[in-house]
């Protein structure tokens, strides 16, 4: 079994593990949430768009390191890790999955530093997670099976509440065969939005999560099917939806007026190390806080340096 496979089946946990060593048994349970680490690989080829962009990009993988240090730091440590997609960076160069697991990779470079974590992490996937047309959405399936036992989404249960990972790769304009294909818009597809119903159908209290905001997802994707679109979900599911947390735009933005519920654009790690936000949640599933919800400097990239209780 080669080093890539190992360090990925390492860091794959189950939600049922017990909590790591800084959790509070007495406390909230407390999970931490971020996006858009970008990590990249040695043979990244520049360049992005001029600015901050291209700078940013170059020091990607020590700004994860930097998101880890400070949720290792925390005081009681975070229970879980959820991370909003763009795991990785231009990584897709061979046709054969076997040199992904042996050759350096910007998927693997992520492998490597998410193992480092002494924290459970799940994930959603985003759009340069993919690579579509030039590799089939089955091809990058079967990499995320292989590197990170994960599936292109799922769900996990943390005492009473509930997190929708979904994805927003899956739908028409994601495959290349559907006259509506346009990988600049996001979109469920018929069978993930069924899951999606089923799952806020238990009623559970529920987190959402996907890559793409709602501002470009392709919101009538099905329009002859039971569930024409995401909205449609939201709408159905308002008493069970608690929060909608998403990335790709990069910014901080706060959308909670625009639709009704608590709904944030979160600012990527590949920007500001301190780009990340706590779930405090009540044990019993009544109630729930972001503490450090005022550190977001709205409409930017950058969050301000947050002193936490216990923190060194």
């Amino acid at each position: 079994m080669n080093l890539f496979l190992l360090l990925f089946l390492a860091c794959s946990r189950d939600a049922d593990d017990p909590p790591n060593a800084g959790a509070d048994p007495d406390g909230p349970l407390r999970v931490a949430l971020f996006t858009d680490p970008h990590v990249i690989a040695s043979d990244y080829v520049c360049c992005e768009s001029p600015g901050i962009d291209t700078e940013s990009i170059t020091q990607t993988n020590a700004r994860l390191e930097g998101t880890r240090d400070r949720l290792h730091a925390l005081s009681p440590r975070p229970e879980h890790v959820f991370i909003d997609g763009d795991i990785f960076h231009q990584n897709y160069k061979w046709d054969a999955l076997e040199d992904y697991e042996t050759r350096e990779t910007s998927a693997g470079n992520a492998a490597a530093l998410l193992e480092t974590f002494q924290i459970p992490v799940d994930l959603t996937w985003g759009n340069h997670d993919y690579e579509v047309p030039e590799f089939s959405r089955d091809f990058s399936h079967a990499l995320f099976d292989r590197l990170f036992g994960r599936a292109p989404y799922t769900s996990v249960t943390l005492g009473g509440w509930k997190f929708v990972l979904a994805n927003t790769m899956l739908g028409r304009t994601w495959d290349p065969e559907d006259p509506a294909f346009d990988t600049g818009m996001g979109s469920f597809g018929r069978e993930q939005l069924a899951w999606i119903d089923a799952e806020l159908s238990e009623g559970l209290p529920t987190f959402v999560f996907f890559h793409h905001p709602l501002y470009v997802v392709d919101k009538a994707e099905d329009p002859d099917g039971v569930i024409p679109g995401i909205e449609t979900l939201i709408e159905r599911h308002r008493a069970t939806i608690q929060a909608i947390f998403v990335g790709h735009t990069h910014r901080w933005i706060d959308l909670s007026d625009v639709y009704g519920l608590p709904y944030y654009v979160v600012a990527a790690t590949r920007y500001d190390s301190d780009n990340f936000w706590l779930l405090d949640l009540a044990r019993d599933g009544s109630s729930w806080t972001i503490p450090d919800f005022d550190k977001a400097i709205w409409g930017t990239v950058e969050a301000d340096s947050w002193a936490y209780d216990g923190a060194p």
